[in-house]
Protein backbone atom coordinates (compact mmCIF):
# COMPACT_ATOMS: atom_id res chain seq x y z
CA UNK A 1 0.00 0.00 0.00
CA UNK A 2 1.39 3.41 -0.99
CA UNK A 3 0.09 6.87 -0.18
CA UNK A 4 0.54 10.47 -1.23
CA UNK A 5 -0.58 13.53 0.69
CA UNK A 6 -1.70 17.06 0.01
CA UNK A 7 -0.84 19.10 3.07
CA UNK A 8 -2.65 22.34 3.74
CA UNK A 9 -0.25 24.81 5.30
CA UNK A 10 -0.44 28.43 6.45
CA UNK A 11 0.11 29.71 2.89
CA UNK A 12 -2.68 27.50 1.48
CA UNK A 13 -6.09 28.87 0.52
CA UNK A 14 -7.51 27.14 3.59
CA UNK A 15 -5.94 25.21 6.45
CA UNK A 16 -8.71 22.67 7.02
CA UNK A 17 -10.88 20.69 4.66
CA UNK A 18 -13.64 18.11 4.95
CA UNK A 19 -14.22 15.01 2.86
CA UNK A 20 -17.32 16.73 1.43
CA UNK A 21 -15.19 19.65 0.21
CA UNK A 22 -12.81 17.18 -1.43
CA UNK A 23 -15.77 15.52 -3.17
CA UNK A 24 -16.90 18.94 -4.41
CA UNK A 25 -13.43 19.64 -5.85
CA UNK A 26 -13.66 16.35 -7.76
CA UNK A 27 -17.13 17.31 -9.04
CA UNK A 28 -15.75 20.63 -10.30
CA UNK A 29 -12.87 18.74 -11.96
CA UNK A 30 -15.30 16.34 -13.64
CA UNK A 31 -17.57 19.18 -14.82
CA UNK A 32 -14.61 21.10 -16.27
CA UNK A 33 -13.49 18.01 -18.19
CA UNK A 34 -17.04 17.30 -19.34
CA UNK A 35 -17.22 20.79 -20.84
CA UNK A 36 -13.82 20.30 -22.50
CA UNK A 37 -15.16 17.07 -23.99
CA UNK A 38 -18.21 18.88 -25.37
CA UNK A 39 -15.94 21.38 -27.10
CA UNK A 40 -13.90 18.54 -28.59
CA UNK A 41 -16.96 16.39 -29.41
CA UNK A 42 -15.37 13.58 -27.44
CA UNK A 43 -16.12 11.80 -24.15
CA UNK A 44 -13.04 13.37 -22.57
CA UNK A 45 -14.47 13.22 -19.04
CA UNK A 46 -14.80 9.44 -19.31
CA UNK A 47 -11.02 9.19 -19.64
CA UNK A 48 -10.04 11.90 -17.15
CA UNK A 49 -12.18 10.38 -14.40
CA UNK A 50 -12.67 6.65 -15.15
CA UNK A 51 -14.12 5.88 -11.71
CA UNK A 52 -17.34 5.43 -9.80
CA UNK A 53 -17.24 6.98 -6.34
CA UNK A 54 -18.35 5.27 -3.17
CA UNK A 55 -18.41 6.72 0.35
CA UNK A 56 -17.26 4.43 3.17
CA UNK A 57 -16.40 4.72 6.83
CA UNK A 58 -12.95 3.29 7.59
CA UNK A 59 -11.70 3.24 11.20
CA UNK A 60 -14.44 5.71 12.14
CA UNK A 61 -13.50 8.25 9.45
CA UNK A 62 -15.18 8.92 6.09
CA UNK A 63 -13.26 7.95 2.96
CA UNK A 64 -13.98 8.20 -0.74
CA UNK A 65 -13.26 5.07 -2.75
CA UNK A 66 -12.80 5.43 -6.49
CA UNK A 67 -13.62 2.14 -8.22
CA UNK A 68 -12.42 1.82 -11.81
CA UNK A 69 -15.09 1.47 -14.46
CA UNK A 70 -12.65 1.18 -17.38
CA UNK A 71 -10.02 -1.45 -18.13
CA UNK A 72 -6.70 -0.65 -16.51
CA UNK A 73 -8.19 1.01 -13.43
CA UNK A 74 -9.05 -0.65 -10.14
CA UNK A 75 -9.17 1.40 -6.92
CA UNK A 76 -7.97 4.59 -5.21
CA UNK A 77 -8.92 5.63 -1.66
CA UNK A 78 -9.04 9.25 -0.49
CA UNK A 79 -9.31 10.41 3.11
CA UNK A 80 -8.81 13.56 5.18
CA UNK A 81 -6.81 13.82 8.39
CA UNK A 82 -6.89 16.93 10.58
CA UNK A 83 -4.29 17.55 13.25
CA UNK A 84 -3.56 20.75 15.18
CA UNK A 85 -5.89 22.81 12.98
CA UNK A 86 -4.35 21.77 9.67
CA UNK A 87 -5.65 19.16 7.28
CA UNK A 88 -3.95 16.63 5.08
CA UNK A 89 -5.64 14.82 2.19
CA UNK A 90 -4.34 11.27 1.86
CA UNK A 91 -4.57 9.38 -1.44
CA UNK A 92 -3.93 5.67 -1.03
CA UNK A 93 -3.18 3.00 -3.62
CA UNK A 94 -3.83 -0.59 -2.58
CA UNK A 95 -1.96 -3.68 -3.66
CA UNK A 96 -4.64 -4.16 -6.35
CA UNK A 97 -4.15 -0.66 -7.79
CA UNK A 98 -2.80 -0.55 -11.33
CA UNK A 99 -0.31 1.72 -13.12
CA UNK A 100 -3.35 3.54 -14.48
CA UNK A 101 -4.54 4.15 -10.92
CA UNK A 102 -1.13 5.48 -9.94
CA UNK A 103 -1.04 7.87 -12.90
CA UNK A 104 -4.55 9.11 -12.15
CA UNK A 105 -3.72 9.47 -8.44
CA UNK A 106 -0.69 11.64 -9.29
CA UNK A 107 -2.89 13.73 -11.60
CA UNK A 108 -5.49 14.14 -8.83
CA UNK A 109 -2.79 15.06 -6.29
CA UNK A 110 -1.55 17.81 -8.58
CA UNK A 111 -5.10 19.03 -9.21
CA UNK A 112 -5.91 19.20 -5.48
CA UNK A 113 -2.55 20.79 -4.67
CA UNK A 114 -3.08 23.44 -7.30
CA UNK A 115 -6.67 24.16 -6.29
CA UNK A 116 -5.83 24.44 -2.59
CA UNK A 117 -2.30 25.91 -2.92
CA UNK A 118 -0.96 23.01 -0.87
CA UNK A 119 2.20 20.99 -0.51
CA UNK A 120 2.01 17.67 -2.37
CA UNK A 121 4.08 14.70 -1.21
CA UNK A 122 3.95 12.18 -4.06
CA UNK A 123 4.24 8.39 -3.96
CA UNK A 124 7.96 8.56 -4.85
CA UNK A 125 8.67 10.94 -1.91
CA UNK A 126 9.06 13.94 -4.16
CA UNK A 127 7.47 17.19 -3.01
CA UNK A 128 5.62 19.73 -5.15
CA UNK A 129 4.89 23.21 -3.80
CA UNK A 130 1.80 24.93 -5.13
CA UNK A 131 1.80 27.82 -2.67
CA UNK A 132 3.80 31.03 -3.08
CA UNK A 133 7.22 30.52 -1.55
CA UNK A 134 9.37 33.30 -0.19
Amino acid sequence: MKSATIQLIDASIQQTITIEEVKNLFKIYQEKNRKTGEQLSWTYDRYTFPYDTQDQINEGKPWIYLHGKEDGYHIIAIGVETNAGQSKIRIVLSAQSTHGDRNKAVEYCKMLGEQLKGEVHLFNDRVMYFYPRK
